[in-house]
């Protein structure tokens, strides 16, 4: 999935800040450090705590590039080096993801973080998530499917994603 600048935005303060940002930094090449923390701050802090994605993604200066897409999620994004944030939320379901450019390092960081982050989580297999390369299952309270999925046809480089699917 790319994310363009284009179509219609919120607000008239979204598209200017937006019209300035630095084509490299729409989707960037996030450190490894930040493609997780990223995730852990903008994807599992509000799944957890039962809040809102947008408020926490906007205190932390992120806008949106436009309203959701056909697949319902909205991405978000700064104008530095930390990940784009893809979310969407249903009546039924929450879903976070955090897409950077591919590079060394992210793949082990993954792998690293992962028992802190889903301690509960089982190996599921990957045709469970449609393009998934790895996928894992959390069950509790509610059900959290967890993917890493990559898109070599762009034209700044194979993207990565990592997200988490929560439904009630």
């Amino acid at each position: 999935m790319t994310v363009s600048l284009s179509g219609c935005f919120d607000s008239a303060p979204d598209k200017v800040e937006l019209s300035n940002i630095r084509p490299a930094h729409v989707v960037p090449k996030s450190s490894p450090t930040s493609f997780v923390s990223t995730f852990e701050q903008m994807c599992l802090h509000p799944l957890n705590s039962g809040s809102a994605f947008e408020p926490t993604l906007r205190n932390a200066s992120y806008v949106p590039t436009r309203r959701a897409n056909a697949r319902g999620y909205r991405a978000y994004i700064v104008d530095d080096r930390r990940p784009a944030v893809l979310i969407r939320e249903r009546n039924d379901h929450r879903a976070c993801a955090v897409m950077v450019i591919a590079r060394t390092g992210q793949t082990q960081r993954v792998a690293n973080a992962f028992p802190r982050l889903f301690p509960n989580a089982k190996v599921a297999s990957p045709s469970l998530v449609e393009g998934a390369e790895n996928v894992w299952v959390e069950e509790g309270a509610r059900k959290r499917v967890i993917f890493t999925s990559r898109d070599q046809n762009t034209t700044r480089g194979a993207q990565y994603r990592l997200a988490v699917i929560e439904t009630k």
